[in-house]
């Protein structure tokens, strides 16, 4: 995510923009002003979310796959087999 974006927990789906709206530097800057938006406009999100109970064999598999990594960057440091990249590091 970007640094000017807040995603957090809330009741409901809800966006708040904290910043400036310049449209009359579109002409002037071109395409760069939406990279000088950006920098000046922060959005927070708000999602509505519950916390649930994750299935044992998800919680299982993604333990054995903590400690399949952890092994293999002690023991195969130079080895990097084909998996997920969501734990990549």
């Amino acid at each position: 995510m970007s640094k000017n974006i807040l995603l957090q927990t809330g009741d409901r789906l809800k966006v708040t923009k904290i910043g400036a709206n310049l449209p009359f530097l579109y002409k002037v800057m071109g395409d760069r002003y939406f990279k000088v938006l950006n920098r000046i406009n922060q959005l927070n999100f708000s999602v509505p979310a519950t916390n649930c109970d994750i299935p044992s064999p998800v919680l299982d598999y993604f333990h054995f796959a903590a400690e399949y990594r952890q092994y293999n960057r002690i023991h195969l440091p130079h080895f990097l087999p084909l998996a997920s990249s969501l734990h990549l590091k």
